[in-house]
């Protein structure tokens, strides 16, 4: 991570290095600040003990440059943070404990797009209330959509 000519890496230790590895890279990114972490399974990272590192970038680290985007099934088994401290929101369908959750962290009109969308739609959520509905054409793989509000 200190060599400034890489556009981008990716971190895959073997499992039994995951925690040193991944708690070595996000403590770099926050003392280099700078740095786009794209953490995929947070719900994963979460049991691997890296919460409280993970929180400070969600919750901290925009005052020092960086941006975090996080990848995770349903939000009510990881931190608040990924969702309440997003400028964007990306959702497909979500019900129940799960769709409260994220209405509760964005708006209660997102909560009511997510349980509302069909196979291959989703809701961009842009805060401070924005929200698109969108759909995956199959037939041509782009986009359509709309804004809700």
């Amino acid at each position: 991570m200190d060599n400034q000519r890489l556009f981008s890496m990716e971190l895959r230790p073997k499992y039994d290095e995951q925690l040193r590895e991944f708690a070595l890279a996000l403590e770099r990114a926050w003392r280099q600040g700078g740095w786009c972490m794209y953490l995929d399974e947070l719900f994963y990272l979460d049991r691997l003990g890296l919460r409280p590192l993970i929180e400070r970038l969600l919750t901290q680290g925009r005052s020092k440059g960086i941006t975090v985007v996080s990848g995770l099934q349903r939000p009510v088994a990881v931190t608040r943070f990924a969702v309440g401290e997003s400028r964007h929101v990306i959702s497909f369908g979500l019900e129940g404990r799960d769709a409260r959750e994220l209405g509760e962290a964005t708006t209660d009109r997102m909560r009511r797009v997510v349980e509302d969308l069909a196979e291959f739609e989703f809701a961009w959520y842009s805060r401070p209330n924005r929200i698109w509905r969108g759909r995956l054409n199959l037939g041509t793989g782009a986009l359509d959509g709309a804004f809700v509000i």
